[in-house]
């Protein structure tokens, strides 16, 4: 059991092109995705993309959710919040 989410760390807008790093709150920054086990120890950090990119985003295109999508969870599961989809191996909370 663990439970993903990502956090913005906010930037200097870079230059040439600081669009892509421009997050919904309207600040420049990198969404840092950050995965963690049911005793708080980090399993995977993940800092590369820009904040304009949404949390699912980060998370399809990280090596764990390649390796997950590819079906091997195992018993494993993560927990997450509105930013990721449902799937077999990760909880997210149910939409009305």
């Amino acid at each position: 059991m663990g439970a993903i989410d990502c956090t913005h760390v906010r930037i200097k807008a870079p230059s040439p092109d600081p669009s892509p790093y421009l997050n919904r709150k309207q600040y420049h920054s990198i969404n840092v995705q950050l995965i963690c086990d049911a005793n708080n120890h980090l399993l995977n950090v993940v800092s590369r993309f820009p904040g304009g990119a949404h949390d699912s985003f980060s998370f399809q295109n990280s090596s764990v959710g390649t390796h997950l999508e590819q079906g091997a969870a195992g018993d494993a599961w993560l927990i997450g919040d509105r930013g990721y989809a449902l799937a077999p191996w990760l909880l997210t909370p149910h939409h009305h």
